[in-house]
C-alpha cells in the first residue's frame, strides 16, 4: 500500500476518533501509555477502514466478473478461453451448443481441438503459439465436426442419435489474454461461423459459372459506367483478362467496338430496353464478329437503380445468312429464266418477273393456285407421274414441257400471240425450306 494511502487512512482514523465520545483518563495513566493507546485506536480504525475498502473492492470485482460472464455467455458467437495446449478453460453458451458440455471425469477438456482434423488442429495451436495481446491471429476455414451426442458416439441418451453432425466451418480469431487473467498463458478464441458466407460464395460461383457457360456476351456497369461483371465470352471478345476489365470504364474498353446506332451516351438509367449492334474487330486469326446487344436498367427490389446490364448475342452467322438471302432474292428477281416457287401441295407461292413476262400471268393472278393451271393438255398423266417420280428419287428433273397460257385465254390463243408453240425446258429441284417438298423449285426456261 502506498505511503499516501496509509497517510490518508490515518487521517481518516484520527478524524473518526475525534468524533467518538471522550472519557477522562485515569490519574494513574502515564503520558506514554495514553499515547500508546491512542496509536492502537488509530490502527484499529485504520484496519477497519481497510477492511471496508476490501469488501467494497470484492463486491465490485464480483459484480464485474458476473457482468463479464454474462457478456461472455451471451456473445453472438462461440467463444472459449484456451491454454497454450488447446485445453478449454472457459466456454460460453454457443460454444457449448457447438461442442457440447465437458465430459465428466475426463482428464483435460479438449473439446475444440478434438473436433478438428489434424491439419486444422495444428494450424490452431501454431496460431496460439504466435499469439500476443497486441495482435489477433486468424485461422481461416476451420472445420469443426462434433458428434450428435457431443463426442460420445453410440452412448447418446434416449431420442439422441449417435454419429457425426454436418461439419461447421468457421474462422477462429485468437488473442492472448493479459497475465492478470491467468498466471500461465491463456487465449480468447472466437469462432466466426462462415456458413452464410460460404453459401454466398457458392451462389456467386454458381451464378458466375452460369453466365460463363453462355455464348452470349454478358456484362454490367454501375451508375458511373464502370464494369462490375463480365462473363468469359465478353472477356474473350475484348481479348482481356478479368483483372483488366472489372472496375474499368466500359467506354474505354469498348472503344474498339462500333455500335449501331451509336448513342452519344450510354443507356440512360431511368429508361428501359435499348438495342444496338456491336462489331468487334478481328483478333489474330479470328474474324470480326457482330453482336445484337440488349441493354437494360438493373433495379433493386426497392426500385433503386443499380446500373446497366447488357446481353449481346452473336448474330454474325445470321447477318451472313441475311446477306446471302438478299443476294438470292436479287438473283431470283433479276434472272432471265422464269422461276416459280410452290408449297408442298404445288400451290404457287412466288413467281419472278421473268415468269410474269414470259407467261403473261401476273403473280396476283396465280398466287395460291395449283401448278396444273399451266397444264396445256399436251402431256398425259404418265408424263407428270414420271416427272414427279424422278424428282422424288433423284432430287431434280429436267425436260421439255408445253405450258398453257393465262387461264382466261386458251392455249391456242397464247401460241398465236407468240406466233409459235412455246416449249419450255423445265428443271425441277427440291427445296429445303419448311413445308416444301421436292417439287418446290420448278425452273422454267424457254
Amino acid at each position: 500500500m502506498s505511503s499516501e494511502r496509509i497517510q490518508r487512512l490515518r487521517e481518516q482514523a484520527s478524524q473518526a476518533l475525534r468524533e467518538l465520545p471522550t472519557h477522562a483518563p485515569a490519574p494513574a495513566e502515564s503520558t506514554d501509555m495514553q499515547g500508546l493507546l491512542e496509536d492502537l485506536r488509530v490502527y484499529q480504525v485504520e484496519l477497519e477502514l481497510q477492511n471496508d475498502n476490501l469488501l467494497r473492492a470484492q463486491q465490485t470485482a464480483a459484480l464485474a466478473s458476473e457482468r463479464y460472464q454474462q457478456l461472455f455467455d451471451l456473445l453472438p458467437m462461440p467463444a472459449l478461453v484456451l491454454n497454450a495446449s488447446g485445453q478449454v478453460r472457459e466456454d460460453n453458451l454457443l460454444a457449448r451448443e457447438w461442442l457440447g458440455p465437458p465430459k465428466a471425469g475426463q482428464l483435460g477438456d479438449f473439446r475444440l481441438t478434438g473436433c478438428m482434423s489434424k491439419t486444422d488442429r495444428t494450424r490452431l495451436l501454431r496460431a496460439l503459439a504466435r499469439g500476443s495481446s497486441h495482435e489477433v491471429q486468424r485461422v481461416e476455414q476451420v472445420r469443426i465436426t462434433a458428434s450428435r451426442n457431443h463426442g460420445e458416439p453410440g452412448t447418446g441418451t434416449s431420442g439422441d442419435m449417435s454419429g457425426p453432425l454436418a461439419p461447421r466451418v468457421a474462422d477462429a480469431y485468437c488473442i492472448k489474454l493479459p497475465p492478470s487473467f491467468h498466471a500461465d498463458p491463456h487465449f480468447a478464441v472466437l469462432l466466426m461461423d462462415q456458413a452464410i458466407e460460404m453459401a454466398r460464395q457458392a451462389d456467386r460461383q454458381l451464378f458466375q459459372t452460369l453466365i460463363d457457360s453462355s455464348d452470349d456476351l454478358i456484362y454490367a456497369t454501375d451508375q458511373r459506367g464502370h464494369i462490375m461483371l463480365a462473363n468469359q465470352a465478353m472477356l474473350n471478345a475484348m481479348s482481356q483478362p478479368a483483372d483488366r476489365v472489372l472496375g474499368q470504364l466500359a467506354k474505354q474498353l469498348l472503344s474498339t467496338a462500333t455500335t449501331e446506332p451509336n448513342p452519344a451516351e450510354p443507356l440512360e438509367l431511368g429508361k428501359g430496353l435499348q438495342q444496338t449492334l456491336m462489331r468487334f474487330p478481328a483478333h489474330g486469326a479470328a474474324a470480326p464478329r457482330t453482336y445484337a446487344s440488349h441493354q437494360f436498367a438493373m433495379r433493386a427490389p426497392d426500385g433503386k437503380t443499380l446500373g446497366v446490364g447488357s446481353i449481346a448475342r452473336d448474330v454474325s452467322a445470321e447477318q451472313a445468312a441475311h446477306q446471302l438471302q438478299q443476294l438470292s432474292e436479287t438473283v431470283f428477281m433479276n434472272a432471265m429464266e422464269a422461276i416459280i416457287v410452290t408449297d408442298a401441295q404445288t400451290r404457287i407461292q412466288r413467281a419472278n418477273p421473268a415468269f410474269e413476262k414470259m407467261s403473261g400471268l401476273g403473280l396476283k393472278d396465280v398466287l395460291g393456285l395449283p401448278t396444273r393451271i399451266l397444264n396445256s393438255g399436251r402431256h398425259d398423266r404418265g408424263f407428270y407421274q414420271a416427272m414427279w417420280a424422278a424428282i422424288t428419287k433423284h432430287g431434280h428433273w429436267e425436260g421439255e414441257v408445253i405450258p398453257c397460257g393465262p387461264p382466261l385465254r386458251p392455249c391456242m390463243t397464247l401460241r398465236a400471240n407468240c406466233r409459235a408453240t412455246w416449249q419450255y425446258k423445265q428443271t425441277s429441284r427440291p427445296c429445303n425450306m419448311p413445308n416444301r417438298r421436292c417439287s418446290d423449285w420448278p425452273l422454267l426456261t424457254p
